[in-house]
């Protein structure tokens, strides 16, 4: 296929990148919530969000919002250029915050085996919708494309890139008062390997359902895969940038 005929192909399919975008979103605002109801200690990310909201007028997602645009500034200095999505992330998923908040969909269990299973439930789902908007190949979100970013130039797993922004968010986090518990800790080495799992079933789905070529896997999976030995097809994008593999 020549590249205008791959342009022309993803341009068709914008109506089903955008419903990714945005269910990926979506998720990930629930998941969130569900790992603040757990009350057993918030993911890393969410200390620090917390810590601003103790210290600032600002809501969780308020907060959210705000350090996704320094994280945007950030990136961009290391060469990370934003894209449609990543502007959309900053702003959807910290909305999706508020208002599964407000809307009390999600409970707050009495009991710690069911705060356990909803604070596990919630980081899966939390890296699920990471990987659905990543996937639609409009831009990552403000922290994901500086851990793609990060990775692809240090060469490293996803995993370990990720968990060492989440002990950095959650060492600054806890220094503003936000709560740190075993579900913080449990975050900071799991996120990374719910990531890999759930590119590792997007990208078999892209290989092997009718339909699901559109998905677009980050450069940093696939050239992990690559290194490994095991052959990747199609072009992927990250901030902007493409990122051919054949």
């Amino acid at each position: 296929m020549t590249m205008s005929q791959d342009k022309a192909r993803g341009r068709q399919r914008l109506p089903l990148r955008f419903a990714l975008l945005f269910m990926g979103f979506l998720t990930m605002g629930l998941g969130i919530v569900m790992t603040l109801n757990a009350e057993l200690g918030v993911s890393c990310w969410n200390v620090l969000h917390l810590g601003l909201s103790y210290h600032l007028p600002l809501t969780v997602g308020q907060a959210t919002q705000a350090v996704g645009i320094l994280i945007i500034a950030t990136a961009y200095v290391l060469g990370i250029k934003p894209r449609l999505g990543t502007w959309l992330n900053m702003i959807v998923v910290g909305l999706a915050i508020d208002l599964v908040l407000w809307s009390n969909v999600v409970p707050i269990p009495a009991y710690r085996l069911w705060q356990a299973l909803l604070l596990v439930g919630g980081l899966a789902l939390t890296t699920l919708g990471m990987c659905l908007y990543m996937c639609a190949g409009l831009g990552a979100g403000p922290r994901d494309g500086l851990m793609l970013g990060l990775t692809l130039r240090f060469r490293s797993r996803v995993g370990v890139v990720r968990g060492l922004l989440e002990v950095g968010a959650m060492t600054t986090g806890w220094f503003l008062g936000g709560p740190v518990g075993l579900g913080t800790v449990l975050s900071a080495f799991v996120l990374g390997w719910f990531l890999e799992v759930w590119f590792a079933g997007l990208l078999w789905m892209r290989n092997t359902v009718p339909g699901m070529d559109f998905l677009q896997l980050p450069p940093a999976f696939l050239d992990r895969l690559a290194r490994k030995g095991r052959t990747t097809t199609g072009k992927t994008e990250l901030a902007g940038a493409t990122h051919g593999h054949e």
